[in-house]
């Protein structure tokens, strides 16, 4: 992680060689002799530079020191640097501990460091050089904050100022506990320092995941839209309604419940994702992973063949295709599509030896750009739902007529969603399997409005679906 860019434009234009030499010379006279004793005369003599000629390049010794302590704060920030970025909310914390330690081991020989931190602490909380260190400090915490939030790390019931706040007064705290320590300033390398150091980091850890964690409740109370008297039953292939009906409805998250949703029982399930996508995913990338999903899907479910013969890729943000999320709840085919569907797709002959034999339609659902916090899928539990709850829409897609459907609301639908969905995760759920007495044909599915949301998400989601057509029965 860089330091802050705090060089006013005349900082800039001096020489770098003598730029160093001055902080140099000026970092030894702080921390020999604190902010009120150090001697500006000192620090030009040793730089090889003249008092009027520092006070040109700096607003005064206080600038001058402020400086001094923000190339500290780089100094101490630079082993972490090379970190890789977390990708999950495990790899957040655990590199939080990483970075801690990285630091705790650079400044345990700093001496110099140690001796200009003192000197910063005894000066009190309102001088400006103390006020400036503290604002670019704010705004690293700020950032790593935020990212936490965006991996579903890191609480979102609460203004990222606060967390802010609450975290640079813990770090403020071991820090000045590090620095003041008669044990640091003796012998930084003894065996004592490094186990008092450890304790410290170990303590810090422990306070942040215990203030910051995200806490997932097990329900959401949320907005469900559901078909109305007045929803259109003829759509485009881009499929954005009005005329809905807003339901409220209870979610679970299906990753706490007891037992967890499986696709043979609920028709959706959880499952590692068979390729993970980059947020630029092309329509040729996405081709050449059909072979992969096709093997899982074969091995996952028993299936003899399996045949991915489309996909989509949805953004919230502005997209070429227009292709956004669906927030209304309904299914990929009416009853009997299924059939159509699959003729469309395979030779007449082949089709019906699929059909005899048993086959299933699902959808390979997955985030293609960090954890999904906006427009999440929820389900409904097939076993909740009634024929009688659906409702037949034809959507032109101009080279064909398809036939898919919405859902009247039914407070008997058990719903479910998956919290913090993560890259190399991906939802399988059936979008079509031929009746059965008892049984609905699909999953009824919608994307949601998420009370978790970090408002920094901004509302983004960007996500690619798999359509699979899998053999169930019959010679291979």
């Amino acid at each position: 992680m860089a330091s802050p860019d705090t060089d006013t434009p005349r900082v800039r234009r001096l020489d770098p060689d003598q730029h160093e030499a001055l902080l140099e010379a000026a970092a030894n006279e702080f921390a020999a002799h604190g902010f009120d004793g150090a001697s500006v005369k000192a620090i030009a003599d040793a730089a090889g530079m003249t008092k009027p000629r520092i006070f040109y390049y700096f607003d005064g010794k206080e600038d001058l020191y402020s400086e001094v302590m923000s190339r500290l704060l780089g100094e101490l920030l630079a082993p972490a640097g090379d970190l890789p970025p977390p990708e999950d909310a495990e790899a957040y914390w655990s590199g939080l501990a990483e970075a801690l330690e990285r630091m705790a081991r650079q400044a345990e020989t700093n001496a110099r460091g140690i001796a200009l931190a003192q000197s910063l602490y005894r000066r009190g909380g309102d001088a400006p050089s103390y006020v400036r260190l503290l604002t670019r400090v704010s705004g690293l915490v700020t950032a790593w904050l935020e990212r936490g939030r965006r991996l579903g790390a890191v609480r979102t019931d609460l203004p990222v100022e606060l967390l802010c706040n609450l975290t640079i007064g813990a770090l403020v705290q071991v820090d000045r506990a590090f620095v003041e320590s008669a044990t640091w300033s003796r012998d930084a390398r003894s065996g004592a320092a490094h186990a008092e150091m450890d304790g410290l980091i170990d303590g810090l850890v422990r306070i942040a995941r215990d203030a910051l964690r995200q806490s997932v409740p097990a329900t959401l109370d949320v907005e469900m839209n559901y078909a109305g008297d007045t929803t259109p039953t003829t759509v485009d292939a881009y499929v954005q309604v009005g005329d809905v009906e807003t339901v409220p409805v209870v979610l679970r998250d299906g990753r706490q419940s007891e037992p967890a949703p499986a696709l043979q029982t609920h028709a959706f399930q959880l499952i590692e994702a068979p390729v993970r996508f980059e947020a630029d995913l092309t329509d040729d990338r996405a081709r050449q992973a059909y072979p992969a999903i096709e093997q899982r899907l074969m091995e996952l479910t028993g299936a003899r063949k399996a045949m991915v013969f489309d996909h989509t890729v949805r953004r919230t943000a502005a997209s070429p295709d227009g292709r956004q999320p669906i927030h209304l709840v309904h299914a990929d085919y009416a009853k009997g599509a299924g059939e159509r569907r699959l003729r469309e797709l395979l030779p007449e002959d082949e089709a019906q030896s699929w059909i005899a034999n048993g086959f299933l339609i699902v959808n390979l659902w997955q985030s293609i750009d960090g954890v999904v916090h906006s427009s999440p899928l929820a389900f409904a539990d097939r076993r909740t739902v009634s024929d009688g709850d659906f409702l037949p829409v034809t959507v032109e897609y101009g080279e064909r007529t398809g036939q898919i459907g919405y859902y009247r609301h039914n407070p008997e639908h058990d719903w479910y969603w998956y919290s913090f969905l993560r890259c190399d995760e991906a939802l399988l759920f059936k979008t079509y399997e031929p009746a059965a007495p008892g049984r609905h044909w699909s999953c009824p599915h919608s994307a949601f409005s998420a009370p978790i949301e970090p408002p920094e998400a901004g509302g983004a989601r960007s996500s690619v679906e798999f359509r699979i057509a899998l053999a169930l029965g019959g010679e291979a």
